[in-house]
């Protein structure tokens, strides 16, 4: 599936995807030190939200053991604005659920939850020499990581898009409390498109298009004159 057409279709059921890689066997550059020799393990990353008027939350669960249950990816969720223990001196990175510290989220949707191995799953490998031919007498180098395997790893309240430059939370964010889902194939050298995969599992767990519904709210919101209105609604 092209890039922009599998991202619009994923849009459609509300899912906002914020980092990815595609699979790459191979390839060979060179660079100012010499020639680099590159793999790669897909991965994507986005988020879904848990409050929205047309995606119910026993959804977005089912989707969420859907992918659990498909032995091709490896899987990581967290709640995108909550916190959770990131105390480095527990055991916290060995823990593979992790319910968060914000009082009343007990909820499973909102647990930090992983199949991955805290430390293990590499991206992205690459090996370097001074000429072509000398790449192959040199051993693969770790590079990259897939990030979100511990709740020791993630980034303090409000990630990616709960927190805005001057420290003021997007309200839209908040409103919506998305969860952030990874997604990365289980074994190196699978070429898996995990766009097409990800929407597969969402067709399959019926979820329900948003964007119909999103263009309806949003024509309704226009004053007489053409403008949008200014407020926020509650």
């Amino acid at each position: 599936m092209p890039l922009v057409p599998g991202l619009i279709e994923l849009h459609k059921y509300g899912i906002l995807t914020c980092n990815s890689q595609p699979f790459e066997k191979s390839s060979e550059f060179i660079t100012g030190k010499g020639w680099v020799q590159k793999r790669q393990r897909p991965y994507l990353h986005f988020m879904l939200p848990t409050l929205h008027p047309d995606i119910d939350i026993e959804s977005v669960d089912d989707l969420i053991e859907s992918l659990f249950a498909d032995r091709s990816i490896l899987v990581s969720v967290y709640s995108e604005c909550d916190e959770y223990d990131r105390t480095i001196t527990s055991d916290i990175r060995f823990r593979w659920r992790v319910a968060p510290l914000t009082t009343g989220r007990d909820c499973d949707t909102y647990l930090f939850r992983t199949n991955a191995h805290w430390n293990k799953e590499t991206v992205t490998i690459c090996r370097q020499a001074k000429t072509s031919k000398g790449l192959l007498k040199k051993a693969w180098q770790e590079c990259t990581f897939f990030p979100y395997t511990s709740a020791a790893f993630l980034t303090p309240h409000t990630n990616q898009c709960g927190s805005a430059k001057d420290g003021s939370n997007f309200e839209a964010a908040v409103a919506m409390r998305p969860v952030a889902i990874g997604i990365m194939a289980r074994k190196w050298g699978a070429d898996i498109n995990l766009q097409d995969l990800l929407l597969r599992h969402c067709k399959r767990m019926a979820l329900t298009s948003v964007l119909k519904v999103e263009s309806r709210i949003g024509r309704q919101h226009m004053n007489s004159d053409g403008q949008g209105s200014s407020g926020c609604s509650e």
